[in-house]
């Protein structure tokens, strides 16, 4: 199989389209002695004759007609690939309307958003932070290109992917003086951290403790997982968060406690409502997509 220089069949390419040297070394801004030298190494290095030389100029012999079917075939896919690295670097541009109205999102999306940044700089994101049912609405509007929401609350005539589940534990200080492992009744009794009612991760933990006859009487109510994380670091109760928040600090920062109290799973997932999603959307889809894949593994 015969090595050839690409710029040997680009410049056979528009000889043979030319059917003349002259006229092609004007187009490829070349001179005519480059391109006549060029088709002779080509078919020195094939060892046929592509070219047959006569008073009107250039025709193709019967084997440079099948070459040159071949090189124009190749040369329309890199084509193809210049508009794909010109879309890359440029069809992303524009905005990306997303609506969150969960703890969820706020701790996915910063990443992401990096993530997608690093790459098209170009795209600028609006966050919207509302309630779920006004999420929806503005779907349907278009304010919003994305919700992020709790898999139960999304309607029927809406398309959800799933994103990831929420496991939340107990947890506390790795110097908070508690047993390994607590009944239910003596996790009741401790100082808890927990969200504020009203909340998605709230309705979960009352949910759980009302299952199993107890009483929920949390020494701390915040709004969000910072601030729970927060206050269990400075060793002041038993916090209540998805695991995934506390993994990395785990034995360093944290340790978990076990019960036989479970928190029922919570699943969030992305929503999309327009047929024609923006290319910059589409992309950033894919980075959801993504990461979904990764939280299921």
């Amino acid at each position: 199989m015969s090595k050839v220089n690409l710029e040997y069949y680009k410049i056979f390419y528009e000889v043979a389209k030319q059917k003349n040297i002259t006229h092609a070394s004007e187009k490829l801004f070349i001179s005519q002695p480059a391109v006549t030298q060029t088709i002779a190494k080509l078919e020195q290095g094939l060892g046929e004759k592509l070219f047959i030389r006569n008073n009107k100029g250039l025709t193709l012999t019967h084997l440079g007609e099948q070459i040159f079917e071949q090189v124009e075939q190749a040369l329309q896919h890199f084509d193809i690939i210049d508009n794909i690295v010109y879309e890359c670097k440029n069809l992303i541009e524009g905005t990306i309307k997303i609506g969150a109205g969960t703890n969820i999102a706020k701790e996915v999306l910063p990443n992401l958003i990096a993530d997608f940044t690093a790459n098209y700089p170009h795209v600028k994101f609006v966050l919207v932070d509302e309630h779920r049912k006004l999420l929806f609405e503005q779907l349907v509007s278009g304010e919003v290109d994305i919700a992020i929401t709790q898999k139960e609350n999304v309607p029927k005539h809406i398309s959800y992917k799933k994103l990831l589940t929420e496991n939340s534990v107990f947890f506390c200080n790795k110097n908070f003086d508690v047993e390994p492992f607590l009944t239910k009744k003596e996790l009741a009794k401790q100082p808890l951290i927990v969200a504020v009612q009203g909340t998605t991760s709230r309705m979960a933990v009352s949910k759980a403790f009302t299952q199993n006859n107890l009483t929920l009487l949390p020494k701390f109510e915040v709004s969000g997982h910072n601030m729970i994380l927060e206050l269990v670091r400075k060793n002041l109760g038993v916090g209540i968060l998805p695991q995934y928040l506390i993994e990395n600090e785990l034995g360093t920062a944290f340790k978990l406690i076990k019960t036989n109290i479970i928190i029922p799973d919570n699943e969030y997932g992305y929503s999309t409502y327009k047929q024609n999603l923006s290319p910059a959307t589409k992309e950033f889809l894919k980075y959801l997509n993504k990461y979904a894949k990764k939280m299921t593994v």
